[in-house]
């Protein structure tokens, strides 16, 4: 196109509306630079017109063609990309995403029988109540046996139980801390339940089980046989929670999956310890039992000599022994014991005061190298 120039006060107009990228680095109409929408690599004369999309083939011009939207499938590459200027493959439960990532923000669901989880807009998609996946977290969901069960960690009949059991099995299948299959050395089987001195037969676990393999010398329950005993404990797990943490909220500013998080370990300690146990710990009991803003103060470590405070660090107190003992036999560090890392509120304010102690300063540095208080 030809580009008639007229210089009037030794100012450039152009006379004719043409695009001049390398005048302008940008789209440009008449006598300024008007700049494409950062979803656009380049845009047409026409205002807030794309030509080609800046996150390529991933990225679709919308109908007007203002500006350019991941696909279907995908999402932004990153929490602060509001223009999706790249496009990331969403997680396989999503059919749009908010975010794509290493952790995907599912906006709707993929395939039959998906929702979002409770409580919030976002997060992956899992298959809604009374379904379950059919092998792994992206396989098709199928129905829970039998016909009518509301919640189940699988397929088979023996995996049905409340819904907070079946979250309380993926927070103990994924913690080193709780073995549920083998036994241990102080004879424990399934979330660590005491096998029974009896000479009755069947055996009292093995009424709700059904016959376990070697119960009487080193006995190997299925994980179908664990379900069954998880979902026979439940009402008592649940009624030792409200009586141990009537007053139950968490931290300040926590999300629904942290509180039903920090809910389950404390199911955790009452399945591993038992009621008459946890009772005895006075001092946890009235700091799980207090306000949201206590724990901003609360930590706890794991190194030569295990300890936890609660008034950010002015005094440390030591684990009950029967905590102890397990910490030190089970737990190796901060990062395996996650049921206790989560009910310490992680590294807290503590750690962000340069003037701690230097026991509190190992702990900080466990949780977070790059705190203040780690620093120091």
């Amino acid at each position: 196109m030809d580009v008639n120039w007229n210089f009037v006060n030794q100012g450039l107009v152009l006379e004719n509306q043409v695009s001049l990228t390398f005048l302008c680095g940008v789209t440009i109409s008449t006598s300024a630079c008007r700049v494409c929408h950062p979803s656009c690599s380049s845009c047409e004369l026409e205002a807030g017109k794309c030509d080609d999309c800046a996150a390529g083939a991933a990225a679709t011009k919308t109908a007007d063609g203002a500006v350019c939207v991941c696909n279907s499938g995908f999402g932004p590459s990153s929490f602060t990309d509001r223009f999706h200027t790249s496009c990331g493959a969403c997680d396989a439960s999503c059919r749009t995403c908010e975010f794509a990532g290493d952790v995907s923000l599912c906006t709707n669901c993929s395939g039959a029988n998906r929702v979002l989880p409770p409580y919030t807009k976002y997060g992956l998609c899992a298959c809604k109540a009374g379904y379950v996946p059919e092998w792994n977290p992206t396989s098709p969901c199928v129905p829970c046996a039998p016909a009518g069960c509301p919640y189940c960690s699988g397929p088979d009949e023996s995996e049905c139980m409340p819904r907070e059991a079946v979250r309380l099995h993926s927070a103990i299948a994924n913690d080193v801390g709780l073995p549920y299959l083998t036994e241990t050395e102080d004879h424990h089987i399934c979330y660590r339940q005491k096998l029974p001195e009896s000479d009755c037969t069947p055996n009292p676990i093995e009424y709700i089980t059904g016959s376990i393999t070697d119960y009487a010398g080193i006995a190997k329950p299925t994980m179908f046989q664990c379900y069954k005993l998880l979902a026979a404990q439940w009402p008592y797990v649940i009624n030792a929670f409200n009586s141990l943490f009537p007053n139950f909220l968490g931290p300040n500013q926590l999300t629904n999956n942290s509180y039903e998080s920090k809910q389950s370990a404390l199911h955790l300690l009452i399945l591993t310890f038992g009621y008459a146990e946890v009772n005895t710990w006075t001092d946890l009991k009235a700091a799980w039992n207090a306000p949201r803003d206590n724990w901003d103060n609360y930590l706890a470590w794991i190194d030569t000599a295990p300890g936890y405070t609660l008034d950010g660090g002015a005094t440390v107190k030591a684990f009950p022994a029967a905590l102890l003992q397990w910490l030190t036999t089970s737990c190796t560090d901060t990062y395996s014991c996650v049921e206790l890392d989560i009910l310490f509120n992680d590294k807290s304010v503590v750690c962000e005061d340069s003037g701690c102690s230097a026991t509190i300063k190992g702990y900080c540095m466990q949780v977070d190298d790059g705190s203040n208080c780690a620093d120091q």
